[in-house]
C-alpha cells in the first residue's frame, strides 16, 4: 500500500525531469529518453531473473527441504486440477484459498 504513492511521488517528477531536460540529446526526444532510461533497468532485471530463478522447487537452493515439499505439493494440487480453489495444509504450513 505504501509503494504505489511513493512510485507516483518519485516517478512522476523523475519522468518529467527526464523528458524536459534530455530533449534533443543524441537526436532523441524527451519521451524517447524516458522510455530508454526507465525501460533498460527493467529489461536487465528480467534477464537476470530468467537465469537466476529455477524451474522446479527442488532446484531452488534458497528453500529448505520442507519449503520445497510444500511448494511441490501446491504445484501438484494445481496440476491435478484442484477445482475448489482450496488446499488445506497442516497448521505449520500456509493456507491457500
Amino acid at each position: 500500500m505504501f509503494a504505489i504513492p511513493v512510485a507516483g511521488i518519485v516517478g512522476g517528477p523523475l519522468s518529467g525531469w527526464i523528458m524536459s531536460s534530455m530533449t534533443g540529446g543524441g537526436g532523441l526526444e524527451g519521451w524517447q529518453w524516458m522510455f530508454l532510461l526507465e525501460g533498460i533497468p527493467i529489461a536487465a532485471l528480467g534477464i537476470v531473473c530468467y537465469f537466476a530463478l529455477k524451474n522446479n522447487p527442488s532446484d531452488a537452493g534458497w528453500l529448505t527441504d520442507s519449503e520445497k515439499a510444500l511448494v511441490q505439493r501446491v504445484l501438484d494440487s494445481d496440476a491435478a486440477g484442484c477445482r475448489s480453489g482450496i488446499l488445506i495444509l497442516s497448521p505449520n504450513e500456509l493456507r491457500y484459498s
